[in-house]
């Protein structure tokens, strides 16, 4: 007579960590993906393309002016478009960028 197979296996795991409620909503970090434009005398590029800061579905034109800062070098640039597709933004540097591709770009409020 078959026992019962009494299957407890099913604990529920919510997996829902990480949404703590910090201030941090209007701060979007992205990061350096290449290096453009032109190298300026002191060697630094004009221009980088940052992904991460934008989803898709973003109008990056409504943010062109924003002001944004490479953590890693404290460098600030500003959005100046979209390039391609995939949420991905042109940030002007006007006196150059010295950070290298994989460095964090915050966008400031």
């Amino acid at each position: 007579h078959g026992g019962l197979a009494t299957d407890d296996g099913g604990t529920a795991k919510n997996d829902v960590i990480g949404s703590n409620g910090s201030n941090d909503k209007d701060v979007k970090i992205g990061e350096v993906d290449k290096l453009k434009g032109d190298v300026l005398p002191n060697g630094k590029h004009t221009m980088s393309i940052v992904s991460g800061l934008f989803s898709m579905a973003d109008d990056i034109n409504k943010h062109k002016g924003r002001r944004v800062v490479c953590t890693t070098t404290e460098e600030e640039g500003v959005v100046d478009g979209s390039f391609g597709k995939m949420g991905k933004c042109r940030c002007l540097f006007e006196d150059g960028i010295s950070a290298e591709v994989g460095s964090q770009v915050k966008l400031l409020p």
